[in-house]
């Protein structure tokens, strides 16, 4: 469950890392490699790594206090919280109380840091008067969007379901569970491959090469079979 958590945790704060990567770059583009040095993405990759464990370790710790008492199985897709306290037999309130409050406001202070950045962002943007750049960051900016809808997306349709529609089936349950778990990792890289130009062109020039070869094989002659003695 803690391997779990602090991955998911730490792929926002990464997130939130290239938020203030992107901003330093389009508002300071003069001063960009002064201010993003190797020593300070180093700390920040500490400051993500250290937040993750905050904010996770107070849900495992909870969670390995609680008794149980009946089957060992857990019937989900992954060794998540809220399945975990199916199988207990004692009063975990305080449980579903700072499981929820983490969850809350962690989301809750990376969507008003991301705002927050973004709309410097987006401000500083329409300030390039050359319409080329202009379109170079808006299409950046675009990208680092769509991955942050959509793992935020995915993470919270999960969590409305488990508190709100308790009578789902367990299926659906592990269905969202594998949507929110593996849909950003499978995504992530088309939606970066789409929307990078040299990726793309690439790929292009594979499917080219790939595409003439199969045509030349095609084209070349059968070779001739001897005949049989009579």
């Amino acid at each position: 469950m803690f391997c779990i958590y602090f991955l998911i945790v730490f792929d926002c704060n990464i997130l939130l890392v290239m938020a203030l990567d992107h901003y330093v770059a389009i508002c300071y583009p003069l001063c960009y490699s002064e201010i993003v040095t190797g020593q300070l993405l180093a700390g920040f990759l500490g400051a993500a790594a250290a937040r993750s464990t905050c904010i996770v370790a107070p849900v495992v710790v909870l969670a390995s206090r609680v008794h149980f008492c009946r089957s060992d199985v857990i019937h989900h897709f992954a060794c998540e919280h809220m399945a975990l306290m199916k199988l207990s037999c004692g009063n975990i309130s305080l449980n579903k109380t700072v499981g929820l409050t983490v969850r809350i406001f962690n989301r809750v202070l990376d969507m008003l840091l991301l705002g927050a950045s973004y709309s410097r962002i987006i401000h500083a943007a329409f300030r390039i008067s050359s319409g080329r750049a202009r379109s170079k960051a808006l299409n950046t900016c675009g990208s680092h969007l769509l991955v942050i809808f959509t793992i935020y997306s995915s993470t919270m349709s999960s969590s409305i379901v488990y508190r709100v529609a308790r009578t789902a089936s367990q299926d659906v349950h592990n269905l969202l569970s594998a949507f929110y778990l593996l849909l950003p990792c499978l995504v992530n890289p088309i939606i970066y491959g789409a929307r990078t130009k040299e990726i793309r062109q690439h790929l292009a020039t594979l499917f080219q090469r790939a595409q003439h070869q199969v045509s030349s094989e095609k084209l070349q002659p059968l070779p001739s079979h001897r005949e049989l003695p009579a």
